[in-house]
């Protein structure tokens, strides 16, 4: 019973001293007040807009804290997030914008968090490049967008069949109270 005792005492003494913050590993940083990390998720078929995730670890704990983006003209950026947030350190946000091409063409995407301090702003950012052709997809095409273009047409094909099954049932319904309608009285 002493042993089970101490082995159990041992085991959690070991776990909690392993999971402290003092012997816990340290996220490596790299000195500045923010990691930023890009990354695009699937096109849309619909609107042809691309989702431009931004993650970021705060290095600093700071009260206003700016999402910004820098885009060449030909591509709309469409921030669904908001422009300023408190931060922690240590902490891991993440925060997405939709970039919606107007033309065709390549173009540099920034994703910038910007810390504002009294009398001085201290900002991180990370870039991302976007390649659009002429039918507004991106070269190459983002992971889903196949599956997701199929998906849309099965559903533009659906509501084409519903709706021809539809017009159906209302001329068969017409054509009803038509014939009744022109039925010469009794």
């Amino acid at each position: 019973m002493k042993k089970l005792f101490l082995f159990l005492t041992l085991l959690l003494t070991w776990t909690f001293l392993i999971h402290s913050p003092v012997y816990a590993e340290v996220p490596e940083t790299t000195g500045d007040y923010f990691n930023v990390e890009l990354s695009l998720g699937t096109q849309s078929p619909w609107t042809k807009s691309v989702p431009i995730n931004v993650k970021f670890r705060s290095n600093i704990t700071a009260d206003k804290v700016e999402i910004s983006w820098d885009a060449p003209e030909g591509i709309e950026i469409i921030e669904r997030h908001p422009q300023f947030i408190p931060v922690e350190k240590g902490e891991v946000y993440s925060y997405t914008a939709y970039a919606k091409p107007s033309t065709s063409g390549t173009y540099n995407i920034s994703g910038n968090i910007t810390d504002w301090e009294f009398k001085t702003n201290y900002t991180s950012s990370a870039s991302i490049t976007l390649t659009f052709d002429e039918d507004k997809t991106t070269v190459p095409q983002t992971a889903g967008y196949s599956g997701a273009v199929i998906i849309k047409s099965l559903i533009l094909l659906l509501l084409a069949l519903g709706g021809l099954f539809g017009l159906y049932l209302l001329a068969r319904n017409f054509v009803k109270k038509l014939k009744k309608w022109l039925e010469p009285p009794e």
